[in-house]
């Protein structure tokens, strides 16, 4: 495993982040134009922030500085 020093480590998580809220805004828009249910992007949003948070709980949990 590789160790990373904090300040890459919180470079590398805001990076993945903002990957995050990128895709957190394609998807919800393009599941609106497909089907027309602005619910069902809503849920996907809820869903990805939901996921996000995961991500972040096990990331917290595996690195260890």
């Amino acid at each position: 495993m590789i160790r990373l020093s904090p300040l890459h480590s919180s470079v590398y998580l805001i990076c993945n982040y903002s990957n995050l809220i990128w895709y957190d805004s394609l998807i919800p828009g393009s599941i609106v134009a497909a089907t027309g249910s602005f619910d069902a992007g809503i849920l996907s949003l809820v869903v990805g922030a939901w996921l996000a948070s995961v991500v972040m709980f096990v990331l917290g949990r595996v690195i260890r500085y």
